[in-house]
């Protein structure tokens, strides 16, 4: 089974990486306006979508374009709080932020079912059980050494934090996302001991430095999955260059 989980708690990169596995053709890809250039589209027109994506925005922005296309993806494949669907017409690179339905669902050893479920619903296809459970996935791990500094980052990205309660106090709102991602930090590690086979563990904090675009290309290549250079360098030298814009003028300070 070639589909990929990433496992990464809040700030720790694993949307970029997902985004940049989904420039190759064998993996779906959603775009924010649903291919308005081809019906699938190629590797090209996808690496030049990507440009565009990642035209550096303010801190407060970077969310909301996040989910043009997550909400989308998570309509596809996720359902009651985890995984629970396949596509047979191409490979999908799945996330996971450690939440235990996440998990719970990953180490079920359930079938998915297909995705298209209009079609399903309509008689136009027959529902397909996937060949392969979700611990059969190649499973990529991105795991922060310095909790503090990878919430941090997501702090910038997130000034608001829209997930919680809006009546209460950002400080409180703050502590608990620390918190929270120590958790699911401590919760990914242990769980990718359980899993038999096919786990890969990186740095999530070597991500935004220098040296990033250089560890994802190593982990493209640990996957198997063909990934030119040049997309990686481009694509991780714009994010990385954002992330440092807003990560400063949300903290007052360099990020380290």
């Amino acid at each position: 089974m070639k589909d990929v989980i990433i496992y990464f708690p809040w700030g720790g990169g694993g949307n970029f990486l997902k985004n940049l596995i989904t420039i190759n053709p064998e993996f779906d890809f959603i775009d924010d306006k649903e291919f308005t250039d081809e019906i699938e589209p190629g590797f090209e027109s996808r690496y030049k979508f990507f440009l565009k994506y990642y035209t550096p925005v303010p801190g407060e922005e970077w969310l909301s374009r996040e989910w043009k296309i997550r909400k989308k993806f998570f309509g596809r494949y996720y359902q009651g709080g985890g995984i629970n669907y396949w596509n047979p017409w191409a490979r999908t690179a799945f996330d996971c932020h450690g939440s235990p339905e996440e998990l719970e669902r990953i180490n079920s050893g359930e079938r998915l079912h297909c995705y298209d479920r209009t079609r399903i619903d309509r008689g136009e296809i027959s529902d397909e059980l996937s060949p392969y459970c979700l611990r059969d996935c190649k499973h990529v791990f991105l795991l922060p050494d310095n909790n503090k500094l990878i919430t941090d980052i997501y702090l910038s990205k997130n000034p608001a934090l829209n997930q919680f309660d809006e009546s209460v106090p950002l400080q409180i709102k703050k502590d608990r996302a620390y918190l929270i991602n120590k958790f699911r930090n401590y919760r990914l590690r242990e769980f990718a001991e359980t899993l038999p086979a096919n786990v890969y563990k990186y740095s999530a904090d070597q991500l935004y430095t220098d040296l990033g675009a250089k560890l994802v290309s190593g982990i493209f290549e640990d996957l198997g999955i063909e990934m030119p250079t040049n997309i990686v360098d481009d694509l991780h030298k714009i994010w990385l260059s954002n992330t440092r814009q807003i990560y400063s003028a949300y903290h007052n300070k360099e990020l380290p």
